[in-house]
């Protein structure tokens, strides 16, 4: 698609381009200014980069990302996949020689696709073989007679194009071919099977080699091409004990996995781990590994593992040293003594290899401080040329903490006590878990005066915070494993937002968009001008608002009655208050919990949360009326626990969690738990809503923003101040008692 397209040619940017006279010669002199200047225009310089890629004026790079936003048509798309799945070969953006959306079928593909659309942006094309079905459905088929037949399925990649599947595999595939062969398994010409390269052999071991390192795990079977993605992390690997571990930080170390690429040499008495197919050496020190999320299944999956080298593990899918980002790291150092502090190349590197043998030095300071003064230290950082010292104090205390040699070269900032109470807070929480056997990580957000706390099994905190083995300070906001709609397929997202367009008013609803000014896009040192949405805009915008429940004429009534729903919603991702928040949605109440309960409805949600509705900030809710809120965090159907990013914690007896009898500031809709459940493929209980995008924990007049923006207003009656014109032109539009908001409330 364009976007790629557009991404990939912003990465190009560091090569020098060749001439654009010479590469785009039919472009005139006005037009090739026109892209060497690409500041000038909207889109900045990727715009300018994908014209020069395909040798076209910027108004018409313009043209092609204003088309990508409206096509291909997602009903189109539904409507032949549904329809001609038999022929529909699949789809793609074509660049050259003309742009447009490319549709193939296996067969008569213009008589095919004029039964939809006659529009020339869409191009039709004959691509025989197989079907963008069958593609898929082998895709499919194939990876699970793999993994039946002893090899592990690997990255598969469908190519519509072409009509073809490469599906990788690592493992023994001997099983598989003779099941091919007696005809029990159908492999398609049009797939193609793709194993790891061969390994060359791995040095031979010098007797007594366990004298050096006792064991070295290798996960059985290539790993390079599976299915999950690497995450690279780096840090120190050391020898400790005879084996090979990962310390980062001031954490524990962790036995390294390697990948079965991985061969051990000893050299000179000294380890050294080979990559058998780069040919890379690393020897003890700096590291860099691709982290796999996901440790083996079982150790039966490991070989070369030893008691003598117990866990915790770190299961690396890559490896390789960082020799070559060390050396980039140093000559950026050398470089700035150069440029700030005047110095010669000499000077320089002299100046630099003194900073790193300092490095050593710093971080010895920063464990002692931590330990001898908590009350005070808050942090401490290393620069390029000396180290920054937070601490909750005086600055003569500070430096007086210091050994005599270094103080020249540290500066002190004085911070809030806050900071030292929270760091002192974070020793605490992580001593709790540590005595009730619970994983996690406490990290300390000095900006938001809150204690992070991520990865703890949720089920076993809850249990511990209610058997008071375990008392979490409010400050802590627990972080969770940002689970997803229960069912979730892209499939499900394209028919929802066909659904969506379905409505017979959304072809007005994106003109009203479309015609509506919104403010400038708020740079980091300027606001850019007021704007008008684009197409591509304009059609989400669209799908949004009536997802949200609005018609055309609903958005012209309020409108006309003095607040906005199509100008709140162009501007909900801007650091605005919860006047815009409101104004998108129907109904904002103050409701208090009376109930969790747990069921999962086939409609992407897992829990009912019964609130009573105590207060009525702005639309037409009643108090005491009883509401059910849909929750995405829940239990799944084998007990597993998922807690979604943007909820409060589904689980009670800690910081933030919804407890019975807990206040909640709500932003309510009807309408949108329908669209959620189409997104998972099923259908919404009649009166369940959701709570738009915010829970805002309510304690009497204070307001816990952990969910929100930390610019929203912290007070109740703030926003109750706040949403006044925004409910007296809700009452105006629905023509209901504007005095009647007075009276909304319960104590």
């Amino acid at each position: 698609m364009l976007a790629t397209l557009l991404v990939a040619a912003a990465a190009a940017q560091a090569a020098p381009p060749p001439k654009l006279a010479e590469k785009c010669p039919k472009l005139s002199a006005a037009e090739r200014a026109d892209i060497e200047a690409p500041d000038k225009f909207e889109f900045g310089s990727q715009l300018a980069w994908y014209a020069r890629e395909q040798c076209v004026p910027m108004s018409e790079a313009r043209r092609r990302m204003n088309l990508q936003a409206i096509a291909p048509s997602p009903a189109l798309v539904e409507a032949i996949k549904a329809n001609e799945a038999a022929t529909f070969a699949g789809l793609w953006i074509q660049h050259q020689p003309t742009y447009g959306v490319v549709v193939a079928f296996t067969r008569d593909a213009a008589k095919t696709l004029a039964k939809y659309t006659r529009d020339p942006l869409y191009i039709p094309v004959d691509r025989p073989a197989a079907s963008e079905r069958d593609l898929n459905e082998a895709r499919l088929r194939i990876g699970r007679e793999l993994a039946r037949f002893g090899a592990k399925p690997g990255v598969a990649f469908v190519d519509v194009m072409k009509g073809t599947v490469e599906l990788g595999y690592s493992g023994d595939l001997s099983a598989f071919n003779a099941a091919v062969a007696r005809g029990e398994v159908a492999l398609p010409s049009y797939v193609r099977l793709t194993g790891p390269r061969p390994l060359p052999a791995a040095p031979e071991l010098p007797a007594g080699w366990r004298d050096t390192v006792k064991a070295f795990p290798t996960v059985r079977g290539r790993t390079g091409n599976g299915p999950e993605p690497d995450i690279l992390i780096s840090g120190m690997m050391v020898l400790e004990n005879g084996c090979l571990r990962l310390k980062q930080g001031d954490g524990p170390s962790r036995l390294i996995v390697w990948p079965a690429e991985a061969a051990l040499e000893i050299k000179d008495g000294k380890p050294v781990v080979i990559h058998r197919l780069s040919g890379e050496r690393v020897p003890v020190g700096r590291i860099r590994l691709g982290f796999k999320m996901r440790s083996p299944v079982d150790v039966t999956e490991v070989d070369g593992l030893s008691a003598a080298c117990p866990g915790p593990y770190v299961y690396a899918g890559s490896f390789g040293s960082m020799a070559k980002y060390d050396a980039q790291d140093r000559e950026e150092r050398i470089t700035w003594f150069m440029r700030e502090e005047k110095m010669t190349r000499g000077q320089a590197e002299a100046a630099e290899r003194a900073a790193q043998a300092r490095a050593p030095r710093w971080t010895a300071l920063r464990k002692n401080l931590a330990d001898q003064q908590p009350e005070a230290f808050v942090s401490l950082y290393a620069t390029v040329d000396g180290a920054t010292l937070q601490w909750a104090g005086t600055s003569a205390q500070a430096l007086a903490a210091v050994p005599a040699d270094l103080r020249a070269l540290v500066s002190v900032q004085i911070v809030p006590k806050l900071i030292a109470e929270l760091n002192a807070a974070a020793a605490d929480v992580r001593a709790q878990l540590k005595r009730n056997g619970l994983k996690g990580e406490v990290q300390v957000m000095e900006g938001a005066g809150r204690l992070y706390l991520s990865g703890p099994d949720l089920p076993m905190l809850s249990r511990a915070a209610l058997a008071g083995s375990l008392k979490l300070p409010p400050v802590v906001q627990v972080v969770s494993n940002g689970a997803s709609f229960d069912g979730y397929l892209d499939k499900f997202n394209q028919s929802a937002n066909a659904a969506l367009e379905a409505a017979p008013d959304f072809a007005a609803i994106q003109a009203l968009i479309q015609d509506t000014w919104l403010p400038g896009v708020q740079y980091a040192d300027r606001v850019g001008p007021r704007r008008k949405p684009g197409p591509g805009e304009a059609r989400d915008d669209a799908r949004m608002l009536v997802a949200l429940g609005w018609t055309a004429e609903d958005l012209k009534r309020h409108r006309a009655a003095g607040f906005d729903p199509v100008a709140a919603w162009g501007q909900i991702n801007m650091l605005v208050g919860p006047e815009m928040l409101a104004a998108s949605l129907r109904d904002t109440v103050v409701a208090e919990l009376v109930r969790l309960v747990p069921e999962r409805l086939g409609d992407g949600s897992r829990t009912t949360a019964e609130f009573r509705i105590v207060e009525s900030l702005k639309g037409a809710a009643k108090i005491g009326e009883i509401v059910r809120v849909r929750l995405i965090s829940g239990y799944d159907a084998d007990g597993t626990f998922q807690q979604a990013g943007d909820e409060p914690i589904a689980l009670p007896g800690l910081p933030g969690s919804l407890s019975n009898g807990s206040r909640w500031m709500l932003f309510l809709s009807p309408t949108f738990n329908d669209h959620r459940a189409r997104l998972s493929g099923g259908r919404s209980r009649p009166g369940d809503q959701v709570s738009f995008r915010a829970f805002i924990p309510v304690d009497g007049d204070a307001l816990d923003l952990r969910y929100v923006s930390d610019s929203w207003p912290s007070s109740l009656a703030k926003v109750r101040a706040a949403l006044v014109p925004v409910d007296r032109a809700f009452n105006a539009a629905e023509a209901q008692n504007p005095g009647k908001v007075a009276a909304r409330r319960l104590p």
